[in-house]
């Protein structure tokens, strides 16, 4: 129960719960359920194997404790997937907000990196161009653009060029947690992907947002006559700049080797004057976190294999990574270890349930002094010793030797 109960204390701490509730209740289906669905299945991406949503159900009814749920089965999940991605722009916000303001996160400055990912299927075109549901049932429900997709497979980075391909952007703060993840189709331009990014987060009314990007994000190969045209004019640049006779930019190595003795030196560039050198360089390393949290979502909460073959389920999918990804960082961050770690030694808090003639009782095992240091740097208080105690319907019609707990 550790992992779990953990991921659900921050998960109300956090407002995830309450930002669920209300986009649930706007929809008018049952609120509470919908959000005990979602979060078990966000607990599940935090657990040590995560599994699909079918065996995740299993995983719910006999090994996991989620409070408020003893049982959840796939006829509930993708409804509840509906309602999350109906929602999730209204969640984004909520949950930005909410979280900023209990973490104090600095959001003048905002990172974003982008990546790609795949998803299994093994179905005739056919199925995909006419939309199949999830449920193996025929819905006219249009999966991602197989056009689209193809164009990106040719260039592949998971090396995956036979499966339709996404395109995945995320916006962090400088500390690594995640503002907000945004799912494009495999041939999104990068120019459209950054307009988009900055659409959304300009409704939100931010009082200043520093962009940085990776240098490998805008595409060179469409901009070469505009990089070359603008370097050249910087003597900076241009002493270390050649053309090559198709009109390709080009290092010119000799005058490179005439500026060995800088060797060791970074040059960032950044269009805000006003932001001082340490600031800029302080702000660019910072970038790894940014990146860290694709390792996370890729590794610890095993993003693949994505096996949903409707465009709007495979972006909800995305974002119950983006949630786990929170619950993840915050937890790393304010206990100073790997979420893997942590998982570890809180995995090794049971609920057990005693069973006699008399009643049922449930009871959580003792903690370990490591376990008690999570939760303090966590500031959450043990979880209940008891959870649960049931007299039986009838007494009992002899005296039996009482449960030693």
């Amino acid at each position: 129960m550790g992992s779990s109960w953990l991921a659900g204390e921050l998960w109300e701490r956090l407002g995830i719960a309450a930002g669920i509730l209300k986009v649930a209740t706007d929809r008018r289906v049952d609120a509470e359920l919908v959000e005990r669905v979602i979060f078990s299945m966000v607990a599940n991406r935090l657990s040590v194997k995560p599994l699909s949503k079918l065996a995740g159900c299993t995983w719910v009814r006999q090994r996991a404790f989620i409070e408020g749920l003893t049982d959840v089965s796939d006829d509930a999940c993708y409804p509840a997937m509906d309602v999350l991605i109906g929602g999730i722009a209204q969640l984004h916000k909520t949950v930005f907000f909410s979280v900023a303001n209990l973490l104090n996160l600095e959001v003048d400055l905002l990172f974003f990196d982008t990546t790609s990912t795949y998803w299994e299927t093994d179905r005739l075109e056919e199925d995909l161009e006419h939309g199949a549901d999830d449920n193996d049932e025929s819905l006219p429900h249009a999966a991602l653009h197989e056009r689209d997709t193809r164009a990106y497979n040719s260039a592949s980075k998971d090396h995956r060029p036979d499966l339709p391909q996404v395109v995945l952007g995320m916006a962090a703060t400088r500390g690594g947690t995640p503002v907000r993840v945004w799912t494009f189709g495999g041939a999104e331009s990068d120019q459209v992907i950054i307009k988009k990014v900055e659409d959304d987060l300009g409704s939100w009314n931010l009082s200043r947002v520093i962009w940085v990007l990776d240098r490998g994000f805008t595409s060179a190969e469409n901009q070469r006559a505009e990089y070359y045209g603008a370097l050249s004019t910087k003597p900076t640049y241009k002493r270390s700049l050649r053309r090559t006779a198709s009109g390709k930019p080009r290092i010119d190595r000799a005058a490179v080797a005439r500026e060995a003795k800088l060797d060791r030196k970074s040059l960032l560039r950044t269009s805000d004057e006003s932001l001082s050198a340490e600031d800029i360089a302080l702000g660019y390393k910072a970038l790894y976190e940014a990146e860290r949290g694709w390792r996370d979502i890729k590794s610890t909460i095993d993003l693949r294999p994505v096996y949903h073959h409707r465009e709007d389920r495979i972006r909800a999918h995305v974002q119950l990574c983006w949630l786990a990804l929170i619950v993840l960082r915050v937890a790393a961050v304010e206990v100073g270890d790997t979420w893997r770690n942590i998982r570890n030694e809180l995995d090794r808090i049971h609920l057990v349930t005693f069973a006699s003639s008399q009643g049922t009782l449930s009871q959580r095992s003792e903690l370990t002094p490591r376990q008690r240091e999570i939760l303090c740097a966590l500031k959450l208080s043990e979880p209940p010793r008891f959870y649960d105690f049931t007299p039986a319907s009838e007494p009992p019609g002899g005296l039996e030797a009482p449960v030693i707990l």
